[in-house]
């Protein structure tokens, strides 16, 4: 789940000192607040103060550091040397560590129910999976806190402007999508994944096809043809298929199609880095809504697709039919994994559409509706070709 983020107000800014009068500050409490029933619900402060004007610094994609948003001081991040682990699915939850860093919080809407980890601070306005402004405070858990996460490479900006190449290029969209207030709700929202290493050991009985060929001659219409015919010789193989599976990545939103997510692009993992609080200031990121079992079960999937193949190459020859198979798994871990999506959601005559902008690439994938009009335009206009083809070559 996503949301808009609003900003501190702050005092005046001194030209000469390039900085904020802190005296001058206005002493406010961030609140989170549903505009449809008016309540307010108290949610901290700053967690990265600006060295000069103490305003919330937030993570810059085109900087790769902390910015202020107000007197633009940037800070460097600093990046040491951390092991990323990975943890046992067994004693998952008993040994996986709940800290995020700072002051987190659970924003839940109570529309779709998607659930979001945010800092204290920020002022949630509506959800980016529906469009709705009922967004609440709640007492729930973070959950595992990620291990790595790939940080925002594509700004605000150059979100809106690939969604905006994207939408122009579908012809078939209403217009009213292709004007800006579409876009007023352009949210930066680190997406949950996990990944799973497992080796995995796989009895199977299967049959092998080997080709092979006879030569037959017939008279036909008197003379006499030789024909070279194909035959399949089966050998049933059993066998022991082994590998070792390494960081299978599990889309673990139920709010993002995995389809999206596949149309809007890849990763390139070899960019992870060790999780920090300050890569997620300024964004915020969906509490993950698939369990680790069930996302373990979404992995062996693929893993299952991928022994299947494996076995194929084993086995050999020129045909195959895998016939039962057992797969025993081990050394089973997992991470949890943060990767950067733009994304919102509109409602157009009352369903909800999404469109997600890949963080890092700004690939761009979506749902959109068809414009009536537009559709009846391109039948009505192929049919008027179509008559007036007929008309031409009736009467010429």
């Amino acid at each position: 789940m996503a949301f808009g983020i609003k900003d501190k107000k702050h005092g005046k800014y001194d030209e000469k000192t390039e900085s904020w009068d802190k005296e001058d500050l206005e002493e406010t409490s961030d609140i989170l607040e549903d505009e449809d029933d008016g309540e307010i619900h108290e949610v901290g402060t700053d967690k990265f103060p600006c060295p000069s004007c103490g305003g919330n610094m937030e993570f810059s994609p085109d900087e790769q550091k902390l910015q202020c948003p107000y007197c633009k001081t940037v800070v460097e991040i600093e990046n040491e040397e951390t092991d990323v682990r990975e943890y046992n699915l067994r004693d998952a939850e008993e040994k996986a560590s709940h800290n995020w860093g700072g002051d987190k919080v659970v924003i839940k809407c109570s529309n779709c129910g998607g659930a979001t980890v945010v800092d204290s601070s920020t002022k949630a306005r509506f959800c980016s999976f529906c469009g709705s402004s009922h967004v609440v405070k709640t007492d729930e858990s973070v959950g595992i806190k990620p291990e790595t996460m790939i940080p925002f490479k594509v700004n605000r900006e150059k979100g809106k402007k690939k969604f905006r190449s994207w939408i122009n290029g579908k012809f078939f969209a209403p217009g009213e999508l292709k004007k800006d207030q579409t876009l007023e709700r352009l949210q930066g929202v680190y997406i949950p994944f996990f990944t799973y290493d497992s080796s995995s050991n796989t009895a199977y009985t299967a049959k092998r096809g080997t080709h092979y060929y006879t030569t037959h001659t017939r008279v036909v219409d008197g003379k006499t043809v030789t024909e070279r015919v194909r035959h399949t010789r089966w050998t049933t193989v059993r066998g022991i298929y082994s590998n070792y599976f390494d960081d299978v990545l599990v889309n673990v939103s139920r709010h993002i199609d995995d389809d999206l997510v596949k149309r809007m692009g890849g990763y390139n993992l070899r960019r992870l880095l060790p999780y920090k609080a300050e890569y997620m200031s300024g964004f915020i990121a969906e509490k993950y809504s698939i369990s680790l079992n069930d996302g373990w079960y979404k992995a062996k999937m693929d893993i299952d697709q991928s022994i299947d193949q494996g076995i194929r190459r084993q086995v050999g020859g020129d045909e195959f039919r895998l016939l039962n198979k057992s797969t025993d798994y081990g050394e089973i871990k997992y991470k949890h994994v943060l990767l950067p999506m733009w994304m919102s959601a509109y409602k157009f005559k009352e369903k909800t559409y999404k469109f997600l902008v890949n963080g890092q690439t700004g690939n761009v994938s979506g749902e959109y509706p068809k414009s009536p009009l537009k559709i009846a335009g391109v039948i009505l206009t192929f049919v008027l070709i179509g008559l007036l083809g007929y008309l031409i070559y009736t009467y010429r």
